[in-house]
Formats: structure tokens, sequence, C-alpha cells
């Protein structure tokens, strides 16, 4: 099967999604999830990507993430992977493939559609019917986006949050608050099937525009 393009574009989010091989686990206990994030943060600012939104759950990982570089994405990736791989191969004396493969990443559009990504993002634990509000899963960027708290990687605010609230004297508490109210806010089966298509093949998520725009 030929490989999924991937995007060298600067300044551009783009939602990462990785799985495990055949869909099994690829963290085994809470130290694992700790180390993923440790390798994710000093890998991320190595090769200069901002980090929107993660999670991580026990299969899989989702990411939103801004490169400001042609090749940051798949630096961090490759980065990330090769360490991370060789760190679980190590602890659980196992070899061969840890990942079903590459990752996959899709472009992502400012505004409504950033804000839709980070909201997929982070009720990934609710959907999955593993907590029943996201504030209830430790391995995401809830717990900094929505509480201010630190969620082990730095997460630096996308322009696309930190416009949630227009007036000049906000803080970061309005915003988060914003963010929070609009989590509580169920993501349309539509959109969902848009972001979750877009992830899976790869494709650009955003305006027939923005969409063009990138052809």
């Amino acid at each position: 099967m030929a490989r999924q393009p991937r995007f060298r574009i600067a300044d551009i989010a783009q939602l990462i999604t990785q799985r495990g091989n055949n869909r099994q686990d690829v963290f085994f206990s809470e130290q694992d999830y700790l180390y993923y994030l440790d390798v994710l943060n000093e890998t991320a600012i190595k090769y200069k990507c901002q980090i929107h939104a993660f999670a991580l759950m026990s299969n899989h990982i989702y990411i939103l993430a801004t490169p400001t570089t042609l090749d940051g994405i798949s630096q961090l990736m490759k980065g990330v992977g090769q360490r991370y791989v060789s760190y679980i191969n190590k602890l659980e004396k196992r070899t061969g493939t840890l990942w079903d493969g590459r990752y996959k990443a899709s472009l992502v559009e400012d505004g409504h559609y950033l804000i839709a990504c980070m909201r997929y993002i982070e009720m990934t634990p609710v959907r999955s019917k593993i907590a029943k509000t996201p504030k209830n899963y430790q391995w995401s960027s809830y717990r900094t986006n929505a509480q201010g708290k630190d969620a082990g990687v730095k997460i630096t605010p996308h322009e696309s949050y930190s416009a949630l609230v227009q007036w000049s004297d906000k803080n970061d508490k309005d915003v988060q608050e914003e963010y929070k109210q609009l989590i509580r806010e169920q993501i349309n089966e539509e959109e969902l099937q848009k972001i979750s298509k877009a992830s899976d093949s790869c494709l650009v998520y955003g305006s027939k525009e923005f969409q063009q725009s990138i052809k």
C-alpha cells in the first residue's frame, strides 16, 4: 500500500493520530504515560513545534500541534516514536513494531475548525466511555486548556483559543471558562464524522476555500 503523503507546511496546525499495532495497547502503566509526555515535551521544544492539545489513550494518541518549520511534525513524531518504542521494548522485554504504521496527520484551519479539533481530542475519553467528564481523565490537555493546570506538556495556546474571549482586559481564566462551556456543548455528529474522516485519511479539515488554498 502506498504511503500517505506528509504535509510539509509550517505555521498551520495539524491533527496527528497514531494507533497501536492491531489496535493493541501502547501504554501499560502510569509510568509509560509520564515517560511519553516527557519525551513529547522535550522533542516538541527541540523541533520547534507548538502543542495545543493532546489525549493519550491506552492504544492510540491524538496531538494537535503547529510546526514552525516545514518538517517539524515529521521530526517530532520520528523523535518521539524512536525513543518511546525503544523504552517500551526494553521495559516489556519485547521486539518488533509498537505502532500501526506511521502516524497520520490532517491540516486544520484556524478558528471554529481548530477549536472543534481541540474539543474532539479532549472529549475522546468520554466518547470512549472511559471517563464521565474530561476532567476525570488524567492524560489529556483538558487540565491545561480548561483548568489552567499542568498536563505534563507545555501547552501553547493557539490564537483561535485565545480569541474565544474578545474583551481587552481578559485573562487566562476567562478563556478557560469560555472553553469549558464549549466542551459542555456536544459536537454534532456530522462534525464528528468530518474530523474523524480527515484524521483517518490525512485530509484537510476546514472550509472549501481553505482546502483549495492547500492544493
